[in-house]
């Protein structure tokens, strides 16, 4: 693969969902930017060579960091953390919970190493850490706390990257009565 000289090594973002996937690569330097993005839908079978293409496509940088988007955290996975085997297998434990995207992002990770090699960091960021520190009240439901507790069951909010990138983005924004003069 042909490199971009010059530019300082890439985070390659995976967001493998239930129909489509997403891939990015941002320049880690002092102003890191998105330099190449790509959209599949229906989503691709995870395979290495899918990654390795992307990546020689766009004659990208070599990637320091690979960042995968994973659904269901569940209780002990509550932030963005390096993707070790326990991690893997917690991720794996919760694909019962989210059954369409836990299993496809672990293939994903999976082919992720194949196409980058073990020296390349594997991190994960969880859809549900965004809810992990609900208040009790908001967190459970109309349920004995016993069995809850022994279940894990608990509202764990989802969507919770994208709803942060929301936030991220709207902050700049003009108030609404700076948009219309009027206020409100």
């Amino acid at each position: 693969m042909s490199e971009r000289p010059g530019l300082a090594p890439a985070a390659l973002t995976i967001n493998a969902g239930s129909s489509s996937l997403r891939l990015a690569s941002y320049v880690l330097d002092a102003t890191p930017r998105c330099v190449a993005d790509a959209h599949f839908a229906p989503a691709p079978v995870a395979d290495a060579a899918v990654l390795t293409a992307f990546l020689a496509e766009h004659a990208l940088p070599s990637t320091a960091i690979a960042i995968h988007r994973v659904v269901h955290g569940g209780h002990r996975l509550r932030a963005p953390c390096v993707i070790t085997a326990e991690v893997e297998a917690e991720i794996a434990r919760l694909k019962t919970l989210a059954p369409l995207h836990n299993g496809v992002a672990l293939d994903w990770i999976g082919a992720s190493r194949a196409a980058l090699g073990a020296n390349v960091v594997q991190a994960a960021c969880f859809d549900t850490a965004l809810y992990a520190d609900l208040p009790a009240v908001a967190a459970q439901y109309a349920l004995p706390t016993e069995l809850s507790d022994q279940h894990q069951v608990r509202r764990y909010g989802f969507h919770g990257l994208a709803h942060q990138s929301i936030v991220r983005q709207c902050r700049y924004l003009p108030a609404l009565g700076e948009r219309t003069g009027k206020q409100h």
